[in-house]
């Protein structure tokens, strides 16, 4: 009976960051010169956005850097990370949401600055579109064991 209980606790906290997740696209998914909702409200509604797809941002930098380093570095939304979101269908079914991520080990020593463009669909699907490799920042003398 309890694993029953559990599947349907998972099932409402998935649903209900998923409704979140929704809510802030559409909140700013048309860009426009006169705001009715003020910047910090702006970049809340970003920050809730990074941290929904936290999940799907750590995959992808694990994803890139394997290649390259014996431990892939750590994503954390409050880092150098910017958000931006647009519909990417005419009727607002799907939204772009590009993310610009500063991926780091250690102490927040980073290793680059990376793009990710995920599709967003109705129903809270999440699709990586591309990944692409903006910046490469060299790791210090004292972490270069960590390079492959």
């Amino acid at each position: 009976m309890t694993n029953g209980k559990n599947n349907l606790k998972t099932f409402r906290g998935g649903l209900m960051l998923k409704f979140i997740f929704a809510a802030c696209i559409l909140l700013f998914s048309q860009p426009t010169t006169v705001s009715a909702i003020p910047n910090e409200d702006e970049a809340v509604c970003n920050a809730v956005i990074a941290r929904l797809l936290s999940p799907q941002i750590q995959d992808e930098v694990k994803r890139y850097y394997e290649k390259i380093l014996v431990h892939p570095p750590t994503y954390a939304p409050f880092y150098g990370t910017q958000v931006t979101c647009e519909a990417a269908s005419t009727n607002k079914t799907t939204y772009s949401v590009t993310v610009v991520v500063v991926p780091f080990v250690g102490a927040h020593v980073s290793v680059g600055v990376d793009e990710i463009k995920f599709l967003v669909s109705l129903n809270g699907d999440v699709k990586t579109v591309s990944y692409k490799h903006v910046e490469d920042h060299k790791l210090p003398p004292h972490l270069k064991d960590l390079y492959r």
